[in-house]
């Protein structure tokens, strides 16, 4: 019998000046993130399955959360809006982010990990090639973790427009609110879709 494989897709926020979203408010969210993968894994398991991570890999809260999955052993599928050296082009002013990013990159699509990169199918112009992306995520979400201080309206491809339309389809959401310190307990009922 196959080991069932629960999907957790993710969005965060990118860092901006702005309440939630400095890059110091996005890292203060790594424990949070951090115990909330570990809950998923504990439930997938109590269901004789295991998780795999789904992200992209922006700067800020993807690139962090990533970081945890890999960190956790969490197999670590990364959804690129674009090939690699146009994703680069979005890092021009954080090479250090770049390099977080394509360390993820390189460790995901190695022979050695259970993971894998693509770039999503379809519009590769900016901003649809994120939506693109996010699409993609959400056909294979069992459930989206979103780190977000729920201030973005209108936003092309961000994480307001993934919580929108996974909702839209009902797909179980968490959100870790970066402007809260405590998170809701977790739905005994997650992880209730089949993979």
């Amino acid at each position: 019998m196959d080991t069932p494989v629960f999907i957790v897709a993710f969005t965060g926020n990118r860092p901006k000046d702005e309440s939630g979203r400095r890059p110091e408010d996005l890292e203060a969210m790594r424990p949070r993130i951090r115990i909330l993968l570990q809950n998923l894994r504990e439930t997938a398991a109590k269901r004789g399955g295991i998780i795999h991570f789904y992200s992209s890999v922006a700067e800020g809260a993807d690139t962090i959360a990533c970081e945890v999955a890999l960190d956790l052993g969490v197999p670590l599928h990364l959804i690129l809006p674009l090939p690699v050296e146009q994703f680069r082009m979005d890092f021009e002013d954080s090479p250090d982010a770049w390099d977080r990013s394509l360390h993820l990159i390189e460790h995901a699509s190695s022979p050695d990990s259970d993971g894998s990169v693509r770039v999503a199918r379809g519009n590769t112009s900016r901003p649809d090639c994120y939506t693109e992306a996010n699409h993609e995520l959400l056909e294979l979400a069992n459930v989206v973790l979103a780190v977000t201080n729920l201030n973005q309206t209108g936003m092309t491809g961000g994480s307001a427009e993934v919580l929108a339309t996974a909702k839209s389809r009902n797909i179980d959401v968490i959100v870790l609110n970066t402007l809260e310190t405590e998170d809701a307990p977790l739905s005994p009922n997650l992880l209730r879709a089949e993979p």
